[in-house]
């Protein structure tokens, strides 16, 4: 006998059990993090390890300047299509490219030592 797991999502991160009716994901958070995904991540053909759910939900945060959830990290990446690859028990991997984060991260950081006479 075969039992097939359903994945669902709450504010932590996934979860195979059952479906959450409470602590899910704040919508708004979702939001925030669909538009960060929009403006600096490219989907590629395969998961990227690098792309884990719990580093970038830290990385929209220092962008953000506001709490994020693994969860809602998750839910914004799997309404924007991205193909998702459980990590452990709450966390994922994605088929992102970083290149126009790591871009606008060189350059916000060159322009940043600019200012500060550092180059």
């Amino acid at each position: 006998m075969t039992i097939k797991k359903e994945m669902y999502v709450n504010r932590n991160g996934l979860t195979w059990y059952h479906k959450p009716t409470t602590d899910l994901p704040n919508p708004d958070k979702v939001k925030l993090c669909e538009d960060w995904l929009k403006e600096f991540i490219d989907k590629r053909k395969t998961i990227n390890k690098d792309a884990y759910s719990y580093r970038l939900k830290h990385v929209v945060e220092r962008y953000s300047k506001s709490y994020i959830a693994n969860g809602e990290f998750i839910q914004a990446a799997i309404n924007l299509g991205y193909n998702i690859e459980p990590e452990g028990n709450l966390n994922a991997s994605f088929n992102m490219s970083m290149k126009r984060w790591n871009k606008f991260v060189r350059e916000t950081q060159d322009e940043n030592d600019k200012q500060q006479n550092i180059v």
